[in-house]
């Protein structure tokens, strides 16, 4: 993360933006507690990844949001959500270290469990991730 330029970053967080919403939609309905599960999971997970800031001063990870925001109100489908980060990840795996990983599965499993409990559709994309990943089976 440390050699990756502002505009990477920034991108790299609008694909977690993408990631975070394939897991929140995996049942087709994006509930407000998986939403402020999001929004808890940015300041404990991703704001003390590294200090990139947007145009606008803001730190850049704040950009998970505002992507996730964005592509709810266009109602995306999960499927199409994660295969844009899918599709990212493959350009820019060296950006993906452990701690990432860690970081990306923490999220998910909070996302997913946010809205009583882990789904069956939740946790099929929670796999789809780890193997995307190479991280294995989910620990919830």
């Amino acid at each position: 993360m440390k050699h990756a330029s502002t505009q990477t970053l920034s991108a790299f967080y609008q694909r977690l933006g993408y990631l975070f919403y394939s897991v929140a939609a995996a049942d087709r309905q994006v509930r407000r507690e998986e939403i402020d599960m999001l929004h808890r999971m940015v300041l404990e997970d991703w704001l003390d990844l590294e200090g990139s800031k947007d145009a606008y001063g803001t730190d850049a990870a704040y950009q998970i949001e505002i992507t996730f925001d964005l592509i709810q109100d266009r109602e995306i489908s999960a499927d199409k959500a994660f295969q844009v980060f899918e599709e990212w990840y493959h350009e820019h795996a060296e950006l993906f270290d452990s701690d990432v990983i860690h970081r990306i599965n923490h999220t998910a499993a909070r996302i997913a469990a946010s809205f009583h409990g882990t789904g069956k559709v939740e946790l099929a994309m929670i796999y789809r991730i780890k193997a995307l990943l190479g991280t294995g089976h989910p620990s919830l």
